[in-house]
């Protein structure tokens, strides 16, 4: 079975929409473009607008193209906590798209899980800083892909998890990397 997720990519001029995803549940406390699972039957563009909205209280105004795809593969039993995705045995895709919103509004979090404790525009190099500090390699990689493209054209990021426990690339051909 595979988990689609879906990441906003939200500029103001330099600015870019970070969220604080509260912990310690997840992965602790840490900053993430906004974004989530798609629910069944939810269009790609409606769960954009649906986890934007709940998230930072902004309204979706245009979703553009996307920035990034990035997936991750969990053959193994190893899971850091019961939110983590994916599931063993799954596959997990996010979909990373450029996203305008209502160019007045303050971001102001109403997520109803309660997963999403702040949000802000930040400076793209503030932002960048903050998205480095992930605690995880796929949220933490694809999503300063996804700022640096822009849409252009960013390459496909594929991870599969070892029985270690270390996400490694998968190219174009399936060999793993580093």
């Amino acid at each position: 079975m595979e988990t689609l997720l879906v990441a906003a990519v939200v500029r103001r001029g330099n600015a870019v929409l970070l969220v604080r995803q509260a912990g310690p549940a997840g992965p602790g406390s840490a900053w993430a473009l906004p974004g989530g699972r798609c629910e069944p039957g939810e269009l790609l563009a409606e769960a954009l607008a649906r986890e934007v909205l709940e998230e930072t209280g902004l309204v979706v105004t245009a979703v553009g193209g996307v920035a990034h795809v990035a997936q991750l593969h969990n053959p193994t039993e190893l899971r850091s906590d019961d939110n983590e995705l994916p599931r063993p045995g799954q596959v997990a895709t996010v979909v990373y798209v450029q996203v305008d919103v209502e160019p007045e509004g303050q971001p102001e979090p109403a997520d109803p899980d309660g997963f999403v404790v702040g949000a802000e525009f930040v400076d793209e190099l503030e932002a960048r800083a903050r998205l480095n500090a992930h605690p995880l390699r796929l949220t933490r990689e694809s999503a300063l892909t996804a700022l640096g493209v822009g849409g252009t054209g960013a390459p496909l990021l594929g991870l599969r998890r070892d029985p270690s426990g270390s996400d490694r690339h998968v190219d174009l051909h399936g060999a793993p990397n580093a």
